[in-house]
């Protein structure tokens, strides 16, 4: 963004045109390569974090994203526990 436009107030009436002609676009396979590029290696502040949080308070979930968290949750216990097994039955080798 140009130095001329940070700052700007941008009208309702403009955002809602803006939204309405970018809504459905799909993006090109190389745009989304780009784009996560550029996102990489950046560090969010905490206050970005915090506002973020904040946004999500209250939000409701569905049956299926709890569901898909839950099976994700209990997938990584799972690795934590082998990983602590793993790491258990070495040492015992090595004695």
């Amino acid at each position: 963004m140009s130095e001329a436009h940070k700052g700007k107030v941008v009208s309702e009436e403009a955002r809602k045109k803006l939204s309405a002609a970018l809504t459905g676009q799909k993006r090109s396979e190389e745009a989304r390569k780009n784009m996560s590029e550029a996102a990489k290696g950046k560090v969010m502040s905490m206050e970005a974090r915090g506002k973020i949080g904040l946004a999500q308070v209250g939000r409701k979930k569905s049956d299926a994203t709890k569901k898909k968290q839950s099976d994700t949750m209990k997938k990584v216990q799972q690795a934590k526990r082998d990983a602590k097994n793993k790491v258990a039955d070495s040492s015992i080798e090595e004695e």
